[in-house]
């Protein structure tokens, strides 16, 4: 075995068997080696929480809030009286000559723009249709939040794994340093042996440093997604959904809801569309003074007129095509969206059934590892086996319960992406 590799087994070996070199150290000197853990922070939070509190902080939340209040104010215009705003109309007439009998006419009146009642029947139809559309469409941006927020959840707990097992690691070298050095200088262990295990110490503690920068940027990420300190912890609510029975929930998917709300959207605008007038027919209605230049008495009179466009249908056609163009680009998104959908669940049930094979190989190594190093420990105790059998045993049960440990977080975030898949909120 090459030095270099002999020293880190050695060190890994010592790690292991810190628990019964510890014992025999002196309690100053196991205080004094053990480095202080920082907090790993926060209090516990659910995942309902999280996503909420995200959505709050979310830019989306605000953009998808503005346009639900557009919809609405738009939805509000075919509530009105009228198709436009009433106008003012001041009218001054006078002859070019002032011949006998010549009149001046001055009239005051009000044009008002109607609504064609097909059209503004249509219009309140499509505008409901817009406000729902927009609604589904700030659910589905409040799913799609959640995938973040369960994600990050999960690699932040990895990383929380990672980093207890490192720390854990170094504080055992640190005991297990302090306390070679205690029986180097007794003479009763080598100098090699106070090197290697300084080493695999420090080594430790570049470790430790790598897997803390990633923790901090997990929990940063963390932080600044949620604005919460603490990490939710896995709850049963999260993966109750069977994966066998499921399909039927891929038909309440607020993505697929979506695509049927803009479908139905699109229909509404076609005939918005179709029934729209190049302009509103005008009801105009006034007063009007006929004043003779004879100095003769004036006359009022009441004047009434309707002003009614025909011929726009070369003004209107844009927007028609527009809207059936729209119409069947939503009608093809439906079909497209169903077979993402199912696409999605099957991957999210086929890393499940992976997940869930790993996990059951990683708890039998545990296990057959773990019972492993224990006969191995009964028979070095009875003198059968060597010490390095036993350090390598022992190292080997450590590598396998964090191997466990990981593959028990992945198999739970495999679960929550079945609920994710199928549409289902925290």
């Amino acid at each position: 075995m090459a030095p270099a590799t002999s020293t880190r087994f050695v060190g890994l070996c010592l790690a292991i068997l810190a628990p019964w070199l510890a014992a025999t150290a002196p309690a100053e000197v196991r205080a004094a080696s053990l480095p202080e853990a920082s907090a790993q922070g926060g209090s516990k939070v659910t995942l309902r929480q999280a996503v909420d509190s995200a959505w709050l902080r979310s830019v989306e939340a605000i953009e998808a809030s503005g346009q639900v209040e557009v919809a609405r104010a738009e939805s509000q215009v075919f509530q009105t009286w009228f198709a436009a705003p009433l106008s003012l109309a001041i009218t001054q007439r006078e002859p070019f000559t002032a011949v006998a009998g010549g009149d001046r006419e001055t009239s005051l009146g009000w044009v008002v723009p109607l609504w064609r009642s097909a059209y503004r029947q249509a219009g309140e139809v499509a505008s409901a249709a817009q406000v729902e559309l927009r609604q589904l469409a700030e659910s589905v941006l409040r799913l799609h939040l959640a995938g973040q927020v369960r994600s990050l959840a999960s690699s932040a707990r990895i990383a929380d794994i990672e980093l207890n097992e490192s720390r854990r690691q170094t504080a055992n070298l640190a005991q297990i340093a302090a306390d070679v050095r205690r029986r180097v200088d007794a003479g009763d262990l080598a100098a090699a042996d106070r090197m290697a295990a300084e080493a695999e110490w420090l080594a430790s503690q570049i470790q430790l440093d790598s897997v803390e920068a990633v923790w901090k940027a997990r929990r940063s990420a963390w932080r600044l997604l949620t604005g919460l300190p603490g990490l939710p912890e896995s709850d049963p609510a999260e993966v109750s959904i069977d994966p066998l029975h499921d399909e039927g929930l891929l038909a309440k998917h607020p993505e697929k809801v979506l695509s049927l709300a803009r479908v139905e959207w699109a229909r509404r605008s076609v005939d918005l569309a179709q029934l729209k007038p190049a302009a509103p027919p005008e009801l105009g209605l006034g007063l009007r003074q006929d004043q003779p230049r004879n100095g003769g008495e004036s006359r009022h009179s009441v004047a009434v007129s309707i002003r009614i466009p025909i011929g726009g249908e070369p003004f209107l056609k844009p927007g028609v095509t527009g809207a059936i163009a729209a119409r069947g680009t939503a009608e093809a998104q439906v079909a497209r969206t169903a077979d993402r959908l199912a696409s999605e669940l099957t991957l999210a049930r086929n890393r499940l059934d992976s997940e869930a094979s790993q996990l059951r190989s990683a708890q039998q190594r545990a296990e057959l590892l773990a019972e492993r190093a224990r006969l191995v420990e009964k028979s070095f105790r009875a003198g059968e086996s060597s010490l390095t059998e036993l350090l390598r045993a022992l190292a080997l049960q450590g590598e396998s319960a964090l191997a466990l440990a990981r593959r028990q977080e992945f198999f739970n975030f495999a679960r929550l992406q079945i609920n994710q898949a199928v549409g289902v909120m925290p």
